[in-house]
């Protein structure tokens, strides 16, 4: 159970240090369960929740739509007109930051 929530932790902390190689941490670190015995090869297909996958796959796809319509680059140009002094600018893009932080972090790969 230890080494479950050990490896567990290090496979997020890999994740997030190493962005660009999330598949194959997330792969590896499924290995190293079924390997270990962890997880019995007769459960594999029962621990996978097909919803969340399924539910990610679709974010995935709005996000590329998203990033193809230039939407973003276009509320940026929005912004920035409706803004008339520097000042305002300034105040206006944390906030946005802060606002779509979750689109953000969805789009960092793609930034």
């Amino acid at each position: 159970m230890i080494y479950a929530i050990i490896l567990f932790a290090v496979t997020y902390v890999g994740m997030i240090a190493f962005s660009k190689y999330r598949p194959f941490i997330a792969l590896g670190s499924a290995l190293i369960f079924i390997v270990s015995g962890m997880l019995p090869l007769g459960k594999i297909f029962g621990a996978i929740d097909f919803n969340v996958l399924l539910m990610i796959a679709g974010t995935m796809g709005l996000v590329q739509l998203f990033i193809d319509s230039k939407m973003p680059a276009l509320l940026a140009d929005f912004i920035m007109e409706r803004s008339q002094t520097y000042k305002l600018r300034q105040l206006h893009f944390p906030c946005l930051q802060v606002s779509f932080q979750p689109l953000l972090i969805t789009l960092q790969p793609y930034l």
